[in-house]
């Protein structure tokens, strides 16, 4: 049996790490048109992550197409339920060109036109709860789905240049327009379709145990609830804006029960960790919150943390509507808050199934 050496494995944890933080940003809804983003995998690396979420629509392979251009090396990360079909090819053909790897993980969709996508992947990577879903080209007439034979032979003509096997081409053409036949970790290899799996479920397979990982509780509207193990299992909330912008609130449960906001953005790339910064949070009118946040770096991604009062944070949040970041006396980001009383006690039930912590004497 072949050993694995650290190096590799530590390039695999790595990815894995940086893969896993960035499809829990893409878990936030599938309403509107794609987005195609890109972010670096880590500070060290050259590879970069294509992140295509939402709905494929026409002209989303122009967008991918300006992305691999400025980038050699990449990993694209998916989650949509699919849409054209014309564009899905055009980017598939992009990352086989450009020797793309593809990456679904357990937590977010692949099907329809997101599957032929998939399938480009010079190497396909699944989670391993990860279902991709395939079904004939169709075309909607009156409310009615009706298998194109025009759409079937394009995409025919693409899976062979692929160079999938009959059996591969059959299993992902094979079910009628109204069902999805999914591939799976158990059916892959009937399927004759080669992937690689990451265990992005359990904490185990190809996971540095050194760094964070979130495990998905539930989504509430465009709010990801997860849990995540490097804070003793604390429950947060994540929201995803336009521009690269998220926002994070969440307890700390490695003592005692403790709030924190974290705002990343993919721009600000000279945040340095642990360094400090005066920075405006405000809640509709309401600035109290603003104060002394520390840089962060997490998989790569550079934000701002800053530690908030449980109880008066989340009661101010329940009724806002907005928030906004002002640094230097401007606001340079902001974003709205739908659902974001439904996130709250979500992520309060999800704290309570965890538990307390189990030393809060630790130092």
């Amino acid at each position: 049996m072949k050993r694995t050496s650290q190096r590799s494995r530590h390039r695999s944890g790595v990815l894995f790490l940086s893969i896993t933080l960035l499809s829990l940003r893409l878990f936030l809804g599938n309403a509107g048109a794609a987005q195609i983003t890109s972010s670096p995998l880590d500070q060290s690396s050259d590879v970069v992550i294509i992140s295509i979420s939402r709905e494929i629509t026409p002209g989303d392979a122009d967008k991918f197409r300006q992305l691999a251009l400025a980038n050699k090396k990449a990993v694209v990360l998916l989650n949509s339920d699919g849409g054209s079909t014309i564009d899905a090819i055009e980017i598939g053909k992009i990352i086989r060109l450009a020797g793309y790897s593809t990456y679904v993980s357990s937590s977010a969709p692949c099907n329809s036109a997101c599957s032929l996508i998939w399938l480009a992947g010079s190497t396909r990577l699944m989670g391993t709860n990860a279902k991709v879903g395939f079904h004939a080209t169709y075309v909607e007439t009156n409310g009615n789905k009706l298998e194109s034979g025009v759409g079937n032979a394009i995409v025919g003509s693409y899976l062979n240049s692929l160079n999938l096997s009959d059996t591969a081409i059959v299993f992902a053409t094979s079910a009628p327009p109204d069902h999805v036949q999914f591939l799976t970790k158990d059916n892959h290899d009937e399927a004759g379709i080669s992937v690689r799996l990451f265990d992005d479920t359990s904490g185990g397979g190809e996971k540095a145990s050194d760094s964070p990982n979130s495990d998905i509780y539930r989504n509430v509207g465009d709010w990801t609830i997860a849990i995540d193990p490097s804070l003793g299992n604390g429950c947060f909330a994540l929201g995803g804006y336009k521009d690269g912008l998220s926002l994070r609130f969440g307890f700390d449960a490695r003592k005692s029960l403790s709030l924190y906001i974290i705002i990343f953005r993919d721009s600000w790339k000279s945040i340095k960790p642990g360094s400090e910064y005066e920075v405006g949070f405000q809640l509709d009118s309401d600035t109290r919150w603003s104060g002394k946040f520390h840089g962060i770096d997490v998989g790569g991604s550079k934000g701002l943390y800053i530690a908030v009062p449980v109880d008066d944070f989340l009661k101010d949040l329940s009724v806002a509507k907005t928030f906004h970041v002002s640094y230097n006396g401007a606001v340079i980001d902001s974003g709205n808050l739908p659902r974001v009383t439904d996130a709250i006690s979500t992520v309060r039930e999800c704290q309570s199934k965890q538990g307390v912590p189990s030393d809060p004497f630790a130092s």
